[in-house]
């Protein structure tokens, strides 16, 4: 009986082992897109991301997060990011030619979008906070750390 167990761990963890090594490795075939148009990286963009606000102590993860990121002029975006019946902030930023970084830090709000194109398909990593000084203290307020497909 021993002898049959140990057969038969034996061959349980064989097949794991075997079946996790044939599994297709997943490839992040999405590039930096320094060189993407205004017009083209325009629109609503929908996804997921961890949430934080200073009045609850938990972080909300795979919080539904949306961004309307629309071209006012030239290189001047409205930036509306939303976690669904939790945070809503509209940033105004710029975008520099032939850069696929938008970064504003202000004294009480800052955004950082990274902006990456696989085909036709474009992905934003960004980070959106809001925070408030007192005193000679910075305190955040909000926070939400996402990724955003259009």
């Amino acid at each position: 009986m021993k002898i049959s167990t140990v057969l038969a761990l034996t061959f349980f963890v064989l097949i794991v082992l075997v079946s996790e090594s044939c599994k297709k490795d997943e490839v992040d075939d999405y590039l930096v897109c320094g060189n993407c148009s205004n017009s083209e990286i325009s629109g609503i963009y929908t996804g997921s991301g961890q949430y934080y606000t200073d009045d609850d102590p938990e972080v909300t993860e795979n919080a539904d997060v949306k961004l309307n990121l629309n071209n006012l002029e030239n290189n001047l975006f409205e930036a509306k990011v939303e976690v669904l019946d939790k945070f809503s902030k509209t940033y105004f930023v710029q975008k520099e030619e032939g850069s696929a970084a938008i970064t504003i830090s202000g004294t009480n709000e800052s955004i950082n979008l990274t902006i990456y194109k696989k085909n036709n398909e474009y992905r934003i990593n960004g980070t959106a906070k809001v925070y408030h000084t007192q005193g000679d203290s910075l305190f955040l307020d909000h926070s939400v750390s996402f990724t955003v497909f259009k």
